[in-house]
């Protein structure tokens, strides 16, 4: 939030106060009573906040701020007493990239389920949830972004949360993602 605030302009310890509110579900109901002025939401939330009245300011996605989103974590210690283990749990990630980018029916299906929303009634926010995430954000081959934990490391440091090595190289491996590379694993998913 900090990184998208001064890409569009704004001081974020001057212009706005920051509070944690909790995760999407509870952040949007906050919005709804009034709570706050503003809050982060993703899809499927973004359709309901517009039916509501609310207007996205903008798009933290669009901005093109490298920022790790999500990612994989498991301990080198682990990886080097259970390497086929982790291999295969990445196959399987991957498999699931790849099942949802190319089945969107199923996809849909699934976030509804997993949203607790109804696939007919509530079938333009699973749209646009498809869209939003799955089309423009999940990306076929998910590698560490070096970049991404630079910055995530730079604002840690700050805003003092943490006093650490500042080589991202130091808390990512992607040996494993590029090992499946290699091997053609992830090519041969989309033939």
């Amino acid at each position: 939030m900090q990184l998208s605030l001064e890409r569009v302009g704004l001081n974020p310890k001057k212009d706005v106060v920051i509070l944690q509110v909790g995760g999407q579900s509870a952040r949007f109901a906050a919005l709804k009573a009034g709570s706050i002025d503003g809050t982060i939401v993703i899809s499927p939330f973004t359709v309901a906040a517009h039916s509501l009245g609310f207007n996205v300011l903008f798009n933290m996605a669009k901005l093109g701020i490298p920022y790790p989103q999500e990612g994989i974590v498991v301990s080198r210690q682990y990886i080097s007493k259970n390497r086929q283990t982790v291999i295969n749990f990445l196959k399987g990630f991957l498999e699931a990239i790849r099942d949802i980018k190319t089945n969107k029916e199923f996809a849909v299906s699934v976030m509804a389920k997993h949203l607790k929303l109804d696939p007919k009634k509530d079938r333009d926010a699973l749209e646009d949830a498809y869209q939003d995430i799955i089309t423009e954000q999940i990306v076929r081959n998910p590698r560490p972004n070096l970049n991404a934990i630079k910055a995530a490391l730079d604002l840690m440091n700050a805003n003092n949360e943490v006093k650490a090595s500042m080589d991202p190289k130091q808390y990512v491996d992607a040996g494993l993602i590029e090992e499946l590379e290699k091997t053609g694993f992830i090519s041969s998913l989309y033939k």
